[in-house]
């Protein structure tokens, strides 16, 4: 299943899950405050750029795990 969260400037995010999968709601915003803290309130981060940064990524794979362990 597919599931979304639009913010109010329009940036999107997607999650595929099982369909039984609950609370990605949570997860989709966890998501977002990450992205946030290391694109939104990076002076250096350039609109449209790839986002390469190994912190970011550890950081969303703790979410996942976080989740999984539910």
């Amino acid at each position: 299943m597919l599931r979304s969260f639009e913010t109010l400037t329009g940036l999107k995010f997607f999650v595929l899950s099982a369909p039984d999968s609950k609370h990605l709601e949570q997860v989709l915003r966890d998501m977002y405050v990450l992205h946030s803290d290391f694109v939104l309130k990076n002076p250096f981060y350039e609109n449209d750029s790839v986002l390469k940064c190994e912190v970011f990524d550890l950081k969303l794979r703790e979410i996942a795990d976080d989740y999984n362990r539910r």
